[in-house]
């Protein structure tokens, strides 16, 4: 399978995974939790809810990275770090097919402190990746007593 087949089934497949959480999240009414009177009446409910919130999140990051592998496919520049221009190993491609970061500027991006270390300056500490992460799906949700 070409790598272009590879990520529009990547990206089919998340997009129906995050319709899929959104309606049920909607059908359950995931706008708002109420927490009752006594402990437990609510708590469960709310951790589910959160578990909810973070599945999302880490489908539509892994979905920007898709559209974003999609545009440097078309655009010429696949297979080259969007932080550092370094090649991405062919390893990485084949495991990851939305890779576009390298392994070192995927590290980084994974653990922001990594990128805030005292020390030598940040010319030696090496690239800082392009973020993926625009915010969240669920950062209108409220919560409510």
């Amino acid at each position: 399978m070409t790598i272009g087949a590879r990520l529009a089934v990547a990206r089919r497949d998340l997009d129906a995974h995050i319709a899929r959480i959104e309606a049920e999240a909607r059908a359950n009414g995931s706008a708002s939790i109420s927490f009752g009177k006594r402990i437990g009446d609510g708590t469960s409910v709310a951790v589910e809810r959160l578990n909810e919130i973070a599945i999302l999140e880490r489908l539509t990051k892994q979905r920007r990275m898709v559209v974003r592998a999609q545009a440097k496919l078309d655009e010429g520049s696949y297979g080259t770090c969007d932080a550092c221009a370094s090649t991405i190993s062919d390893a990485r491609i084949e495991a990851l097919a939305w890779a576009i970061h390298c392994l070192e500027c995927a590290d980084l991006e994974a653990v922001p402190e990594a990128r805030h270390q005292p020390g030598p300056s940040a010319a030696a500490q090496g690239p800082t990746p392009a973020t993926t992460d625009t915010g969240s799906p669920w950062d209108s949700v409220r919560w409510t007593d």
